[in-house]
């Protein structure tokens, strides 16, 4: 008799064993459905968040994201009102092009093609989460002036552009502030 109970010791134990593994399978099972299902901790508050292939980037949540139709790489987000207007738009480009290459000659093009005064245009160095950016800002006519935020990165631009309404500039900041590429 002391074998077959010794025999049954066994199979409890290894029941036991295969219990705790279970158990820990459901719970870590459920961990991980509410990591992914979790909104980003740093999700700014009254944001909602854009997710692209290529890139995140947050926007009021009260506010609409379209896909461009003529321009599929453009993403426009726009005001319940409809009087503030942010664009995202991705451009492929050579993979010898350099930021200050992109930039200087997206500035030829705005003042030979769409006649801006150079005096018109700004452009300041910045920094888009350690990255080397530039904002560009120009006039397109007497009341409008246009704000575009521009870095590169894995040979495509990125620019954040926005007409310069002063209901909405923090929130053009703080999309800006908030862009994320995902490599």
């Amino acid at each position: 008799m002391s074998k077959g109970r010794r025999s049954l010791k066994k199979p409890r134990k290894n029941l036991k064993v295969l219990i705790v593994i279970i158990i820990a399978i459901i719970i870590l099972g459920c961990s991980f459905y509410i990591i992914i299902q979790q909104k980003p901790n740093n999700l700014l508050n009254g944001y909602s968040l854009y997710d692209s292939n290529n890139y995140t980037i947050q926007y009021k949540s009260d506010w609409t994201s379209n896909v461009n139709d003529t321009y599929p790489n453009t993403i426009i987000f726009t005001s319940p009102d409809k009087s503030g207007i942010i664009n995202v738009i991705t451009e492929q480009l050579p993979a010898e092009y350099t930021l200050d290459q992109f930039v200087d000659e997206s500035i030829s093009a705005l003042t030979s093609n769409f006649n801006l005064v150079t005096s018109d245009i700004s452009k300041e160095k910045i920094s888009i989460n350690g990255t080397d950016a530039y904002r560009i800002s120009y006039k397109v006519n007497e009341i409008t002036r246009i704000t575009q935020t521009v870095f590169l990165s894995n040979s495509t631009a990125y620019i954040i552009s926005y007409n310069n309404s002063i209901n909405y500039f923090d929130v053009y900041h703080n999309m800006e502030n908030t862009l994320k590429m995902k490599w």
